[in-house]
């Protein structure tokens, strides 16, 4: 299975927006794909696993001195299909495969997360907090407004009450 550089591709350029939201969708379904493949191929290692403790179980039914049991029970029959080889690898390449599932299905949530991030920004851009800086002495000038009417008379009645 061809995987990506998931911590790359999560990372955002606040600058380039267009471009992230353009690559956005495509990588949420690779991901979303790549999770899928991962699923099935481990869901076919548990049927393999099923297959192995079932055949197993048989053996050790049929033939318990083979296996070094004296009395068959459920809980002893259980436990030495565990300590079987064939069954402890398939149960490795299980859990290999799990595992897998659990990183891509945190790679989902991730991309998600970043859906969420890139809409937030381009809120931000919108709102101009990564415009360009403005010329310090257009803020000074615009500081030294003459203040509205309203403002001054509020201004005014404030300073009575002092």
């Amino acid at each position: 299975m061809e995987m990506i550089d998931y911590q790359e591709e999560l990372r955002i350029d606040p600058f380039n927006l267009t471009d992230e939201f353009l690559k956005q969708a495509n990588l949420y379904m690779y991901c979303c794909e790549r999770l899928a493949e991962a699923n099935l191929e481990k869901d076919q290692q548990k049927e393999r696993l099923d297959v192995i403790k079932a055949e197993t179980d048989s053996k050790i039914r049929l033939n318990p001195g083979k296996f070094g049991v004296t009395k068959i029970t459920e809980s002893v029959v259980s436990n030495t299909i565990l300590l079987q080889s064939d069954y402890q690898e398939a149960n490795q390449e299980y859990l290999k495969k799990k595992h897998i599932c659990d990183i891509l299905s945190g790679a989902v949530k991730a991309f998600e997360h970043k859906k969420k991030a890139l809409e937030k920004l381009a809120e931000m851009s919108i709102a101009g907090l990564f415009s360009e800086p403005k010329d310090p002495k257009q803020k000074i000038s615009e500081s030294k407004k003459p203040i509205s009417r309203r403002n001054r008379k509020l201004n005014e009645g404030s300073r009575k009450d002092v």
